[in-house]
């Protein structure tokens, strides 16, 4: 059962920070994510995943990815309260969280920066990774047989709730047991994405399992024709190819 619920805006001052020729330094105008994303996003460059060579990180990209590292711990926080405590001096607010048998996400949103080159605003959806032993619906025996079941199948699209059978997505194979808990993940998380705002990037990270769900559910909302959802990975396991 899915344990959805919006969360009101955290009421934690943020730190802020800004950035110059590549640095992140004091200031008082951005939270750290906005200011450091406005400075790398400025500069990013349409690639080949496949082909292109990953690129040096300078101190904006590298404050970006630390912040959405931040946001994929938030998922293991103890409760929402704590969740909140651990994004505020990124800029986000919590949105909402939920949790289901197999794991646990939190919904942050922040605001965009100001001006034409300000940052972007954002959603960004964590995905716990696998906690055993904790308190709560984790069922840790059914989990366990379904990342087991290791062999490569189909990865399904995402589909819209409705009575059309979801199709496989072509040129693609998943680890089976993970592609059908991402399957599963969607329909929890499909909620978050379509109400994100038109102007809003959203995108889903993780850490281990939850990483390897942040991928197979954006990919599977890809094959269904959805938003674009960006990536974020941490120490996360393959659990997708081309076929």
């Amino acid at each position: 059962m899915s344990l959805w619920r919006r969360a009101s805006p955290s009421r934690g001052a943020a730190r802020r920070v800004g950035v110059g020729a590549g640095v992140v330094h004091a200031s008082a105008a951005q939270p750290p994510l906005q200011a450091a994303a406005a400075h790398a996003h400025s500069r990013a460059a349409p690639a080949d995943p496949l082909t292109a060579t990953p690129p040096s990180l300078d101190a904006a990209s590298l404050a970006v990815a630390a912040a959405f590292a931040r946001a994929a711990g938030a998922a293991y926080a103890a409760d929402d309260d704590a969740a909140a405590a651990r994004v505020a001096p990124d800029g986000f607010a919590l949105a909402g969280a939920g949790e289901n048998w197999f794991t646990r996400w939190v919904v942050l949103d922040s605001e965009p920066g100001p001006g034409k080159g300000g940052a972007p605003r954002r959603r960004v959806i964590a995905i716990r990774g696998v906690v055993w032993g904790r308190e709560g619906p984790l069922d840790g025996w059914r989990l366990g047989r379904s990342l087991a079941r290791a062999w490569p199948g189909p990865l399904l699209a995402a589909g819209g709730g409705g009575c059309s059978p979801a199709l496989p997505i072509p040129g693609v194979r998943a680890h089976a047991g993970a592609a059908d808990l991402a399957g599963e993940l969607w329909h929890h998380l499909r909620g978050a994405v379509r109400s994100a705002p038109a102007d809003a990037e959203v995108t889903l990270v993780g850490h281990s399992l939850g990483g390897a769900l942040a991928l197979l559910t954006a990919a599977a909302a890809a094959g269904g024709r959805e938003r674009p959802l960006g990536v974020t990975q941490f120490g996360a396991p393959p659990v997708l190819a081309a076929d």
